[in-house]
């Protein structure tokens, strides 16, 4: 489990949506890449004459804000404009009443993400698809690009891992937290209803105990070896 900061924005509209998605129509996940800094972006959010958020933001070393709460509509999906998603094609209106938006740091390299931020990000949205009923599929979780293709069309940007999300979300494994003395050190899967074996055996091998918690999928390492993982 990553630690959700709430940061709260005076941009949303109040109630666009119940408190458990209906099957039939769940709410779309838009990604975006942040124009500047995680803390830039808080300081826009909460700027009062912006007139702009999002539900999250994911930053470079896996830190997460929450600035809207996701029964609200965010404002940051800004113009459609020759959208190519089907589902904004269909549904039509205002997309920021039917969907949750995340924000990662990343413009300056094109939407490239580092690897801590990418297991916030993909463990984040397991979380959102799970609570809302929302389908792990390209059609369900897109892109800024696919609601305004002339002006967002590098929103997330070309080097956003698409690839490798999807595949790790359909995947259908739940990810693990890996965590020293309560502090998150790594993330892994649960595979075939087994914990995080590899891990176990090489933790128990340098002298750690291993604590598996089957609620919230963190697996701790106890002890303090004088030669254990760096």
């Amino acid at each position: 489990m990553y630690p959700i900061e709430w940061k709260g924005s005076p941009h949303f509209t109040p109630n666009v949506r119940p408190q458990s998605g209906p099957i039939n129509s769940p709410p779309l996940i838009v990604l975006h890449t942040m124009a500047g800094s995680l803390t830039g972006t808080l300081a826009h959010f909460q700027n009062p004459e912006t007139q702009v958020s999002s539900h999250y933001g994911v930053g470079r070393k896996g830190e997460i804000h929450q600035y809207v709460q996701e029964k609200d509509g965010a404002w940051t999906n800004g113009r459609v404009l020759k959208p190519t998603s089907k589902q904004i094609i269909q549904r039509g209106g205002n997309p920021n009443r039917y969907t949750i938006t995340i924000e990662f740091e990343g413009k300056d390299r094109g939407g490239a993400i580092d690897q801590p931020q990418y297991q916030a990000g993909l463990w984040l949205i397991q979380q959102i698809t799970a609570r809302w009923n929302i389908p792990l599929t390209r059609e369900y979780i897109i892109g800024h690009y696919e609601i305004d293709s002339i002006n967002k069309e590098n929103c997330p940007g070309p080097f956003f891992p698409w690839t490798m999300l999807m595949k790790d979300l359909e995947s259908g494994w739940p990810l693990v937290s890996i965590r020293r003395e309560g502090t998150p050190i790594a993330m892994g899967y649960l595979q075939n209803g087994t914990t995080y074996a590899p891990l176990r055996k090489v933790a128990e091998s340098l002298g750690y105990s291993v604590k598996w918690n089957e609620v919230d999928y963190t697996l701790d390492l106890v002890g303090a070896p004088e030669k254990g993982i760096k």
